[in-house]
């Protein structure tokens, strides 16, 4: 239903009201109390990454992801947990993928903008995501999605995020970013640096 709704053209408010209406529905007819009924969890998450990460036509349009990510703030408790935890856990997994530095960046955008929109709707804290952010730039085979995290999350967050996180985590950013020298990185370097108003290390 959700696959057929959005690809037909979305009406986002009810779209978010049949999504809500839906678990509610569950929750109601489930006797696994707290745990709640992984089904209708499992077939959300499965639509999402059929319908998001895995259309690539979605980045080829500049299409829009965040109101697919938002979708997850109408479900409710004890599902809204498990749907973000299931989402962020197969997200993470791809963008941990170990990649080379000159890989296509396309394949991972979505992957990308469901973190940082995660991230601005606090359902990651800026402090965890940074901390994140910082150990896949540490490596090498993980730099370039770090880097499309961090590109995306500031896009949509700004510099408020930087502004969330522990001291010790941006100094460490500045630190890892200061070592980084591969002239493919050099306009990710120049639009975070911009974007924070930090002066680019000669």
């Amino acid at each position: 239903w959700y696959q057929r709704r959005v690809h037909g053209g979305a009406n986002w408010e009810y779209v978010a009201e049949r999504v809500r209406s839906l678990f509610e529905e569950k929750s109601r007819m489930s006797t696994n109390g707290q745990l709640g009924d992984q089904q209708l969890v499992t077939e959300f998450i499965e639509a999402f990454s059929y319908v998001v990460l895995d259309n690539t036509e979605l980045v080829r349009a500049e299409t829009p992801i965040s109101p697919h990510v938002f979708l997850v703030a109408h479900i409710p408790e004890p599902y809204q947990t498990q749907v973000r935890d299931q989402l962020l856990k197969r997200i993470i997994h791809f963008l941990t993928i170990k990649r080379s530095t000159d890989c296509m960046r396309g394949e991972f955008f979505a992957h990308a903008e469901v973190f940082a929109t995660l991230v601005h709707m606090d359902f990651i804290s800026a402090s965890g995501a940074l901390n994140t952010i910082n150990t896949l730039l540490g490596k090498e085979t993980n730099r370039c999605a770090a880097f499309a995290m961090l590109g995306k999350t500031l896009e949509l967050c700004g510099d408020s995020f930087i502004k969330k996180c522990d001291p010790t985590s941006v100094q460490r950013l500045q630190m890892i970013l200061s070592t980084i020298k591969d002239p493919v990185f050099e306009y990710d370097l120049e639009y975070i640096n911009e974007s924070l108003h930090w002066v680019k290390p000669k």
